[in-house]
């Protein structure tokens, strides 16, 4: 994750052979410019929406799983 002057930190994702059995331990939100297109791209990447796009006062954002039934959400904001 990068700012405007290309300084920043990296986040890193690692597979693991297990499956999901819980809550997830930690829940990452990306905010991004463009939700439709950040969950087009997910989508063709194996995530998969869950529900719809929450559109409450604030703004909106939608909930997502990684292939292994990790949640994340893409927010805009």
């Amino acid at each position: 994750v990068l700012d405007g002057d290309g300084e920043g930190f990296y986040i890193a994702f690692q597979q693991v052979g297990d499956r999901k059995s819980g809550k997830n331990r930690l829940h990452i939100d990306v905010d991004v410019d463009a939700l439709e297109r950040a969950v087009d791209e997910a989508e063709q990447l194996g995530a998969r929406k869950i529900g719809g796009v929450v559109d409450t006062d604030d703004d909106p954002f939608q909930v997502m799983a990684d292939p292994a039934g990790t949640e994340f959400c893409f927010i805009t904001g």
